[in-house]
């Protein structure tokens, strides 16, 4: 949980900043779904920044900044040199934590940890959509329309649509499955 966290606010805070440098907004990362370039892009950013065999800080750090360089090249195909330096000279200052976007995201991160753990479905859906009674068979394959969410899925959906109003749609899906796994410990633990 504390990986994905964590991976979650440095990722976010340099996508916002290739957003920027980019010239657009960051609704480009909300969208639903997202395009293949920018999931590409999303993946090699989680590659680069999990990479354990890089043997320097500057090495790590330069290839996390190729991979922000090439998301903001997906957002603005004609990014010039001097925005290039921007990013490159941005990437190591979230790195440290000295970049004020990933101070805001930390605490962001904490507070939809926080109003998740608490989190309880509505009432209408924790009913059955319908009644029956004895065994009921089914035929492989079919469906008969009536499966209703599970509070599960209901929590991720919850959890996402948070992590995305507030600034994580980047890594939306991963933080949703890692509060969900947080709630079930702390329901365990209790």
């Amino acid at each position: 949980i504390r990986e994905t966290t964590k991976m979650s606010v440095i990722g976010s805070a340099l996508a916002l900043h290739a957003c920027n440098v980019a010239g657009v907004g960051d609704a480009v990362l909300r969208r639903e779904p997202s395009t293949a370039e920018i999931n590409q892009c999303r993946k090699n950013l989680i590659k680069s920044m999990s990479d354990k065999s890089v043997t320097s800080q500057e090495a790590f750090e330069k290839g996390i900044s190729a991979a922000v360089i090439d998301l903001a090249r997906v957002l603005k195909p004609s990014l010039g040199s001097e925005e290039e330096k921007i990013l490159s000279s941005r990437t190591p200052a979230v790195m440290k934590g000295d970049d004020p976007v990933i101070k805001l995201l930390d605490n962001r991160m904490r507070l939809v940890f926080c109003e998740m753990m608490s989190w309880t479905p509505d009432d209408r859906d924790r009913m059955p959509t319908r009644m029956s009674t004895g065994r009921q068979l089914r035929v492989q394959g079919s469906d008969d329309g009536h499966s209703a969410k599970t509070i599960s899925s209901q929590f991720q959906a919850a959890a996402k649509e948070k992590f995305m109003h507030r600034g994580f749609a980047f890594y939306a899906t991963e933080l949703a499955e890692a509060s969900l796994t947080a709630t079930k410990v702390i329901n365990l633990a209790f």
